[in-house]
């Protein structure tokens, strides 16, 4: 599983919570949306985009670490924010390796084999093709939270600082 990502309002830091073989060490520096830009270090990244503007997705650079029990996990903390965007930040996964990924899509749900919430209080799931409502509105996030993405027994949930938000999708 691929870390899939959407910062358009926001900055955000990634932080992986499981230990690494050869797995994701940050995120993509050629798989991301033409309005994306990233630290150095590829752990941070920020949408330049104006207001609603589109194309700022990204993906790790290799698969998440599994833990002895075959879950996933991932976060990111959001360090800044912009008013104004109609949708907000959309994290998920992908079953894409990144050299699978020709060019990046204008938005993360157009990726093949991806499971994303966030937006607007909706969830997507590539396998169904179907948007789901979900009881989280990520516009809502402040400076300061984290974001917790957990794939267990193929199930999608969504954490913030900690607190469940979003049972999320099976069949991941």
């Amino acid at each position: 599983l691929l870390p899939a990502a959407v910062p358009p309002i926001s900055k955000v830091d990634l932080a992986c919570d499981t230990p690494s073989t050869i797995t994701m060490q940050g995120f993509s520096r050629k798989k991301r949306g033409r309005f994306v830009e990233l630290s150095e270090d590829r752990m941070a990244a920020t949408h330049t985009g104006q207001v609603d503007e589109m194309h700022g997705g990204l993906i790790g650079d290799g698969p998440l670490a599994l833990t002895s029990t075959g879950s996933a996990y991932f976060e990111v903390e959001v360090t800044e924010t912009r008013q104004g965007n109609h949708d907000g930040l959309a994290v998920g996964v992908t079953t894409l390796d990144p050299s699978e990924v020709v060019e990046m899509p204008r938005t993360i749900d157009c990726l093949q084999a991806c499971w994303v919430v966030g937006y607007d209080g909706q969830g997507f799931n590539s396998s169904t093709e179907q948007r789901t409502p979900v009881n989280w509105v990520s516009r809502e996030l402040c400076v300061g939270d984290r974001v917790g993405v957990h794939v267990v027994c193929g199930c999608l949930q969504i954490f913030v600082n900690g607190r469940r938000v979003v049972e999320g999708f099976r069949g991941v």
